[in-house]
């Protein structure tokens, strides 16, 4: 959970940069609650969404 948050946060980390791009690709097509493109943030590419339920999702992924 993140502080300061109101809502449960869970993330996955994939296993390439371009896989998060394939992943918000196909979250778009299915018209999903989204924060915006894949973005550089806090040294990774990523990107959120919210699941049913007001889950916050984090979809990123990690240099290294």
């Amino acid at each position: 959970m993140e502080i300061g948050r109101q809502t449960y946060h869970i993330g996955f980390i994939l296993p390439d940069r371009a896989d998060v791009d394939r992943v918000h690709a196909g979250l778009v097509a299915d018209r999903a609650a989204l924060s915006g493109p894949p973005a550089a943030m806090r040294g990774g590419w990523l990107f959120y969404c919210t699941a049913p339920g007001n889950i916050l999702v984090e979809v990123g992924w990690r240099p290294g």
